[in-house]
């Protein structure tokens, strides 16, 4: 039976853990090659193993999405590899709390420069490159707290909503290009490593009064993404999908 991503070239930075991991073994899983980007070796390896493993094809670029000479190079090298590329997922990103009137510069700095700044030029790097493949889709991960507030959020929340901003911009400014942009938006959601490692009263507590009654899992999100990535969703773009469990609907 044909995947929805076959003999698709997929980028997928942040990918080797949380959310992008899940997302690259679910695109390998429907016949995309997932290139996954991070900066640690042994996390995109062992990432790449797993995809071998299960019968599908990956691999991995070292690579610090916040210098621009490496996104240079991880552009130059995903095309010399496979001849350019029909998906990019920016899923990289951190989570800081700083208190708000104790937030540091370097705080700022650090959560804007991962969270949006990355994004931006990520985009701007790889968007010449899928263009020529005769385009594709660009999928960014925002927050929930894009839309949402909560105490010692704001920076992030800031950076979160530049990421919903930005998705509507690009998304107008490169469908000439052939090129779709979308974001998905995640609630509380449990990376595949936490599912019983974080304490019930914390799951109890970030779930209270949530429509679905529980936290989300990353192979959730994966499975969003990979509807904004095929061509299922061709008329789709410069649009956040909210995939919260219901959260920005109370």
């Amino acid at each position: 039976m044909p995947g929805k991503l076959d003999n698709k070239i997929a980028v997928i930075i942040g990918g080797g853990q949380n959310l992008g991991r899940s997302i690259a073994r679910l695109f390998a899983a429907e016949g995309a090659t997932p290139v996954v980007v991070g900066r640690t070796q042994a996390k995109l390896d062992a990432v790449v193993d797993e995809i071998t493993e299960a019968g599908g094809t990956a691999s991995a670029v070292v690579a610090d999405v916040n210098s621009v000479a490496d996104l240079d190079r991880l552009v130059a090298e995903v095309t010399a590899a496979h001849g350019g590329f029909d998906v990019l997922v920016a899923s990289a990103g951190i989570f800081l709390n700083p208190e708000f009137a104790e937030t540091t510069e370097d705080e700022w700095d650090q959560i804007l420069d991962i969270n949006l700044k990355s994004v931006f030029f990520a985009v701007q790097k790889s968007a010449p490159v899928i263009s020529a493949r005769g385009g594709g889709s660009v999928i960014l991960m925002s927050s929930v707290m894009g839309v949402k507030g909560r105490p010692g959020s704001a920076v992030y929340s800031a950076a979160k909503a530049g990421v919903i901003g930005l998705t509507k911009g690009l998304a107008v400014e490169l469908g000439p290009l052939g090129i779709r942009v979308n974001a998905i938006a995640p609630g509380f959601t449990l990376e595949p490593d936490q599912e019983h490692t974080i304490p019930d009263f914390i799951v109890a507590e970030m779930t209270k009064g949530l429509p679905a009654g529980r936290p989300g899992l990353a192979v959730e999100i994966a499975r969003a993404a990979l509807y904004v990535a095929s061509d299922d969703a061709s008329f789709l773009t410069g649009q956040t999908i909210f995939v919260d469990g219901g959260e920005t609907a109370r």
